[in-house]
């Protein structure tokens, strides 16, 4: 008897155990693929004249997972799950339910305005209370004619206005001195060769992040003008120092006389959340970074 109650007991510990197991296994895949599952977007954009288009899509989890944004006239937004659609804003409201509730209210505004009492009670008016006459106060005699109480000498004004601005000088110089104490002593934190070496590995690690997130295809035809041909030097300079990074399919036309900004965009990328996770952990457990914010708060080490 003993043997079949221990041998029921074991089994049912074991199917829990199997199902604890398998809740753990799923949470973990789940984990996994949204650590090492890249979200993949994409997108373009076209203006012509008067008229733009624009429009961005992601997806994740091979594509079952997919969002759409396309503005025309109108943002419309919507989302996908599998084959079935979960959201769209294009989609047309339904007002029938507060057509039949406006319906319902108007009769029963009737029958309340009905069943209200007819008879109208004046507000009563309050008594008005006969107002005391103060009688008005003799003078004391105390004060004599000719004397102000708390006047003060001319001399007496000159010296306190000559202190006032002796210790109005005094704080502006303390200030001025706090101020150029500190100046020096983030001059010479910066100058440190700790912190030239912290600068370039944070330097790295950003742009590790700023990698994985920008598009890795981008197309662009395009022409601008801000109306003006100085400013528009400095845009076409700024184009020109990041065209190594752009690539050779960005192509940019300037137009000196009028403001303008025409042509279209292509790209396309993706994002791995394991990436940013990782350059997090690196940034939180950096011992440089921590005592340089030290440092920056002036606290002990």
């Amino acid at each position: 008897m003993i043997q079949t109650v221990l041998s029921i007991i074991l089994r049912i510990l074991a199917v829990f155990g199997i199902g604890l197991l398998c809740i753990t296994g799923l949470l973990l895949a789940v984990v996994l693929l949204a650590f090492f599952v890249p979200l993949r977007y994409g997108g373009n954009f076209s203006k012509d004249g008067s008229s733009m288009r624009f429009s961005v899509k992601a997806s994740w989890l091979l594509r079952l997972i997919r969002i759409k944004a396309v503005y025309e006239k109108e943002l419309v937004i919507r989302a996908f799950i599998l084959f079935f659609k979960v959201y769209d804003s294009g989609k047309p409201k339904k007002e029938k339910k507060k057509k039949r509730k406006r319906k319902e209210e108007r009769p029963a505004r009737q029958e309340s305005a009905k069943a209200a009492p007819a008879d109208i009670t004046e507000p009563a008016v309050p008594e008005q209370i006969p107002e005391t006459v103060s009688e008005p106060q003799e003078p004391d005699g105390t004060d004599e004619p000719g004397e102000t109480p708390g006047k003060i000498s001319v001399f007496e004004r000159i010296r306190q206005f000559i202190k006032n601005c002796i210790c109005k000088i005094k704080n502006i110089y303390d200030k001025i001195r706090d101020i150029l104490q500190n100046i020096r002593y983030y001059v010479e934190l910066i100058r440190e060769e700790e912190t030239a070496a912290l600068f370039r590995t944070c330097k790295a690690r950003l742009w590790k992040i700023l990698r994985s997130v920008l598009p890795r295809k981008l197309r662009a035809d395009l022409v601008i003008g801000t109306g003006s041909p100085d400013t528009t030097g400095y845009c076409m300079a700024l184009a020109g120092i990041l065209y190594p990074h752009l690539g050779r399919f960005v192509n940019i036309e300037p137009d000196f006389e009028k403001t303008i900004f025409e042509g279209q965009i292509y790209f396309k990328g993706q994002i791995t959340s394991f990436v940013i996770l990782l350059q997090a952990v690196k940034f939180y457990f950096d011992k440089d970074l921590r005592k340089f914010i030290r440092k920056l708060k002036r606290e002990e080490s």
